[in-house]
């Protein structure tokens, strides 16, 4: 690692991490809103930015975080992405203590997040097909797990969708209390089908999650430590990204997939 002269928050030797977020504008209509997270500018890395698979990546000082204390490299990657987003989804579900909780999905950042509501008393309920990832949520703690379409034994406040299937908006409104929301923390989603207009009756919300703000990765990775989170990750080399992102999307992999550049 080194340093510019201009670094104030680093120094040589430290452990960090860079986000999918390398920059934003800081001048745009959201960033002077503090929305930094819809900025009009913003450059992604590894796409709009050189890294992702690197072994080298240069980025500005504030967009480069100290990987908390008690995590090697590789149990923290999973926290600066499905960490951070799941956090930011979470932050707008608007759950706090006491509260019920609706997961759908059960993968990286879902078994990341399951961990912060345990921490904060916030009680969870899992929908998931795969009988594993229904396992692993029982054992992070979660009060009931089901099926995607399992009618839960009772109403949630709030619910985060991790899986990209629009069928779920629907049926987590269907069991959602008054008042409440539902946010989706995906990036790409299968279309919603067309909703009754009773499901969004008695103030029911739903809401997106769009990238993530710098306050919001300095706040879950002091949470992270506190915690402290552990995260559950199946290494993989360089040639066999392919092969990572194949069992990723059969679902086989769990917890987050973690792919080892160099050394």
């Amino acid at each position: 690692m080194a340093i510019g002269r201009a670094v104030k928050n680093h120094k040589v030797g430290e452990m960090v991490g860079v986000t999918w977020i390398n920059s934003a504008c800081g001048k745009c209509e959201f960033c002077k809103k503090g929305m930094e997270n819809l900025c009009e500018n913003m450059k992604f890395t590894g796409y709009d930015e050189n890294g992702g698979y690197a072994e080298y990546i240069v980025v500005a000082d504030d967009y480069a975080f100290k990987i908390p204390k008690g995590f090697d490299e590789a149990h923290a990657s999973p926290l600066f992405c499905a960490g951070i987003i799941g956090y930011r989804a979470f932050k707008l579900s608007a759950v706090k203590k006491g509260d019920k909780l609706a997961m759908f999905g059960f993968g990286g950042s879902a078994h990341i997040i399951i961990q912060v509501a345990r921490y904060l008393g916030i009680e969870t309920l899992v929908f998931t097909r795969d009988e594993k990832h229904q396992k692993e949520a029982k054992s992070l703690g979660a009060a009931w797990v089901g099926k995607p379409d399992s009618k839960p034994p009772y109403l949630f406040d709030s619910a985060i969708i991790f899986a990209p299937d629009g069928r779920l908006v629907p049926y987590a409104l269907k069991n959602l209390k008054r008042g409440g929301n539902v946010t989706i923390a995906d990036i790409y989603m299968s279309r919603i089908p067309e909703l009754d207009y009773g499901l969004l009756y008695e103030e029911r919300s739903v809401k997106s999650v769009a990238n993530y703000t710098r306050g919001d990765a300095r706040e879950f990775l002091d949470l992270a430590a506190k915690i402290p989170i552990k995260t559950q990750i199946r290494e993989f080399t360089l040639e066999e990204t392919n092969n990572a992102m194949l069992l990723l999307k059969q679902s086989k992999i769990g917890g987050s997939a973690v792919i080892r550049v160099g050394r």
